[in-house]
């Protein structure tokens, strides 16, 4: 299934390539390629210390017999065609990525992706547009310790969406999307209660509306805030949830669900999303702007679960723009707050409910060094505190990982319509 999956991908890119080659439209094709060593620290996220207990035997795991930490080697590379028909716009984006770890090749992981887009912007009226993307991802092993459900890393992904975009006069505009995703993930070996097989399938449905307002202009560059409202449904056709919450009165019991029963047929888990987010670009220069936000996420667990939380995630991100640099970074801090969802806790009952807190920095540099070379730079630190402290498990705890990379990358782009070869 992945192979053909695989195939499908390379299929498509060949022909875009063959009908980039064929077309007397004015068109750009691009190429970036680019290899990076690095050094990950706490490859697989886990938490500081670990009590196990292995048949009535136990074992007190401390950091250095936890934490993975080690050097990757990063390649990918990307091919960008885009065809202009008057204002009809064909953009076709290839994308594939291998990260290959010195010597825990678990952690190793491919991914590719092709998409295809068209948009239709005249000068005045209404702007339209659709894409479609496959997507594929192989790596070995389950998403644990960060995640709500043990999803394999391994996944088949189809998506696409649909947009209409109305520019109005004094630089305001308003844009509204719809989007579906298919995502297959493989086999999680033995995830069932029962201890059985579980083929796992993603459908997502989701709207977004954005409405973004000029309020001025520096440098030439506009100033404005970004309003947006973003919904999604999200169902597991095969995950079943087991763990249903007891009509109690106290949802801090220390054992608030029903025991497992049988008889019983469960409903399949299924979650809403309503996010809000604001933000205001603010152009320092011609060449450099920054871009503050705050975001609100709100899930509902409708599968009579516990996964229901509020979310708020405040940052800042900057970005440089010019011939020779192109800087992007972020900061962001992240609260995150459970309905029902019980945090483990070392002593004391009841338990209560489970709390995160991220905080995340990212930044990626480049600096051209000579014609199509690149330098770059990328580097990442993410750490994450939980209220479960309770030792004898490792979901749901307190982590830190940070990466950094340094290598060297190849830009290229021709512009068949005017018959030129020029550095990106």
């Amino acid at each position: 299934m992945r192979k053909e999956f695989e195939h499908r991908i390379l299929l498509l890119t060949l022909l875009a390539i063959a009908f980039t080659t064929q077309t007397s439209a004015q068109s750009t094709m691009s190429i970036e390629l680019s290899a990076a060593p690095g050094y990950r620290d706490n490859v697989f996220n886990s938490p500081d210390i670990y009590i196990r207990d292995n048949t009535n035997v136990v074992d007190t795991l401390e950091r250095s017999q936890l934490i993975v930490s080690e050097p990757f080697l990063q390649l990918d590379g990307t091919i960008n065609m885009k065809w202009s028909f008057n204002a009809h716009r064909i953009n076709w984006k290839t994308h594939g990525e291998l990260l290959r770890y010195q010597n825990t090749t678990q952690a190793n992981a491919t991914e590719a992706y092709s998409k295809l887009s068209y948009d239709h912007k005249p000068k005045t009226g209404l702007r339209k547009g659709a894409h479609v993307r496959l997507r594929t991802q192989d790596r070995l092993g389950l998403n644990v310790l960060g995640s709500e459900l043990l999803t394999p890393f391994s996944f088949n992904q189809v998506d696409g969406g649909a947009y209409v975009e109305r520019q109005k006069t004094r630089g305001n505009s308003s844009k509204l999307e719809v989007t579906y995703s298919y995502k297959n993930y493989d086999i999680c070996f033995g995830c069932d209660l029962n201890k059985q097989d579980v083929s796992l399938t993603q459908r997502e449905w989701g709207a977004k509306f954005r409405q973004e307002i000029k309020t001025g202009e520096i440098a030439k560059r506009t100033q404005k805030i970004g309003i947006e409202v973003h919904a999604r449904d999200r169902r597991y056709f095969d995950w079943i949830n087991y763990e249903l919450l007891q009509e109690d009165p106290d949802p801090l019991a220390p054992d608030p669900f029903f025991p497992f029963d049988p008889n019983i047929t469960y409903t399949a888990r299924r979650w809403r999303y309503l996010v809000g987010q604001l933000d205001y670009v603010f152009p320092m220069s011609k060449q450099v702007k920054v871009k503050p936000f705050i975001e609100y996420t709100r899930r509902f667990d409708i599968s009579n679960g516990d996964f229901s939380y509020v979310q708020w995630q405040p940052g800042i991100r900057f970005y440089v723009k010019s011939d020779d640099w192109d800087v992007n970074t972020s900061v962001s801090y992240t609260s995150r707050d459970y309905d029902d969802r019980l945090a483990r806790a070392a002593e004391g009952v009841p338990f209560p409910t489970l709390e995160y807190t991220y905080l995340r920095a990212n930044a990626k540099v480049m600096r051209r060094l000579k014609g199509n070379w690149w330098l770059r730079i990328e580097g990442g630190y993410a750490s994450r505190e939980s209220n479960t402290t309770e030792i004898t498990t490792r979901v749901r705890r307190s982590y830190t990982n940070a990466f950094g990379m340094l290598g060297i990358q190849w830009s290229f782009e021709r512009d068949r319509s005017k018959q030129v070869t020029r550095s990106s």
